[in-house]
């Protein structure tokens, strides 16, 4: 019985991971980087504003996933985390002046390393309680 406890707790670590880095990724992508490039002919390119959102609507879907594998009664916190979480970044990415790009990128990294610890400490939480 452990053995598939262990299994199920290390493949939803992964999957969390996969999921954190695409959306979290995807957000500081923009926020520090923009999601125009400028070609060397004075064109605008938007092939990053793609590449963010396919990032983010994967690592939407995954954390979607992930949510489903926890217990009922830890469902629907972590849910409301994770949107809490993505939404004052996405806040946090309008208000913010395009001009301090990777100055919203370390605040976003300050917002994302404390609530991935908390979360972390949750899952680890589930390997030592198998209700």
């Amino acid at each position: 019985m452990s053995q598939s406890l262990g299994r199920r707790n290390r493949d939803l670590r992964r999957l969390s991971i996969l999921a954190y880095a695409l959306s979290f990724g995807a957000l500081f992508g923009v926020a520090a980087y923009g999601y125009t490039r400028v070609n060397p002919d004075g064109s605008k390119d938007d092939i990053l504003f793609w590449i963010y959102l396919g990032s983010a609507l994967l690592g939407s879907v995954l954390l979607a996933a992930k949510n489903l594998r926890f217990p009922a009664s830890q469902r629907v916190l972590l849910g409301a985390a994770d949107v809490l979480v993505l939404a004052v970044a996405l806040l946090l990415i309008v208000l913010l002046p395009s001009q301090m790009g990777l100055f919203r990128g370390a605040i976003l990294i300050a917002i994302f390393f404390p609530y991935l610890i908390w979360y972390m400490r949750r899952l680890y939480g589930l390997e030592t309680d198998p209700d």
